[in-house]
């Protein structure tokens, strides 16, 4: 994320000797990732530094606190109005460390683990305005700016009046509304049940259990169905084949599982601005012989490295799945050993066909 490795290169050619230094004089450069979701109460932007080291490997800096992070920047959020960009305020960011927070996590990595200092925003994201990024240092500044993704109105699979059971076994669909400052979206189900656990007492135990189903991802608002609907088509029985290999056979090293069953389904509209189609499409998006090469950089960052967005999310939640999906997923051969019962749903499956 935040190093470069330095590549030397000499090149012999008959008696002489060329010894090129690709590495141009050191010059501190920002790295930056902002991603502002209305959804979260508080927003997270990490800033931090390019690092570069002739005589010591990447490995080694990437373990010193100093080399990582900027000396002393000025960071702050400016909003503006949309229509004609008139100032509406101003906020000066304060770096805390990541670690102390309780909702931030680091994973284990080569980077030094602390101090990890990201700077959080709380103003409530609005929409309605453009947001600009700014961060100074002693020699430059690093900018840009980002439009509010609107919220997704999903409009299949529907709760009100009636709820509409999921039938995953034939063709459902997603739908919803394209957004403002949205392009790119993804749709995921999100799968709750509940495990009946007997632990090494003998007790039982109910343990609840979620699981993320990535139906379909990248999907644009180039092809709608409609000028103002778009859809995701999930494919039949791709529910069953998620299960059978998502949901594991035994307990996770608490005990047996004696049962299960089935809660809900909450289907996730995810959907991002055009800069994070373009940067799945730089960073992702490469084939052939090209994914075996150094991926080429993507930011939107002017003056620094990164990227500053914006995303939302929307949810249609406690979804049940219909009679014939419940009788596959208890029944079906390939399910049948995960041990759903149907009977905590309110039916009656006791001679599977």
């Amino acid at each position: 994320l935040y190093g470069f490795i330095i590549l030397m290169l000499c090149v012999f050619l008959s008696s002489c000797e060329n010894e090129v230094d690709v590495a141009e004089d050191w010059k501190e450069i920002p790295i930056v990732y902002g991603i502002l979701n209305p959804q979260d109460s508080i927003q997270y932007i990490r800033v931090g530094k390019a690092f570069l080291g002739q005589q010591t490997s990447a490995y080694t800096i990437a373990g010193i606190a100093d080399s990582l992070y900027l000396t002393a920047p000025k960071v702050s959020i400016t909003t503006y109005t949309k229509l004609d960009t008139q100032l509406v305020n101003s906020y000066e960011l304060v770096a805390v460390n990541a670690n102390d927070q309780a909702a931030l996590t680091k994973e284990i990595g080569i980077f030094e683990e602390s101090p990890h200092w990201v700077y959080p925003f709380a103003e409530a994201v609005d929409e309605q305005l453009l947001y600009h990024l700014e961060v100074e240092t002693a020699t430059q500044i690093a900018e840009s700016w980002t439009a509010i993704v609107g919220e997704v109105q999903i409009s299949r699979p529907w709760t009100m009046p009636d709820t509409l059971p999921l039938s995953l076994l034939v063709e459902e669909r997603v739908e919803w509304e394209p957004v403002n400052a949205g392009h790119i979206y993804d749709v995921s189900m999100e799968v709750h049940y509940k495990e009946k656990v007997r632990i090494f007492t003998g007790e039982e135990v109910d343990v609840p259990k979620k699981i993320t189903w990535q139906v379909g991802s990248n999907f644009t608002d180039n092809d709608p169905v409609s000028s103002n609907l778009l859809r995701y088509e999930v494919s039949p029985y791709s529910f069953i084949y998620f299960m059978e290999v998502k949901v594991p056979t035994v307990a996770e090293e608490i005990g047996d599982i004696v049962s299960r069953s089935f809660r809900h389904i909450d289907v996730v509209v995810y959907a991002g601005t055009r800069v994070f189609y373009d940067f799945n499409r730089v960073v992702y998006g490469q084939n052939g012989l090209v994914s075996q090469q150094v991926k080429p950089d993507f930011t939107n960052i002017k003056n620094g490295l990164g990227i500053f967005t914006s995303r939302n999310v929307s949810r249609v939640r406690y979804l049940p799945i219909s009679y014939d999906t419940m009788l596959e997923l208890v029944c079906s051969e390939h399910t049948e050993d995960l041990l759903f019962e149907a009977s905590a749903s309110g039916l009656d499956f006791s001679d599977c066909p």
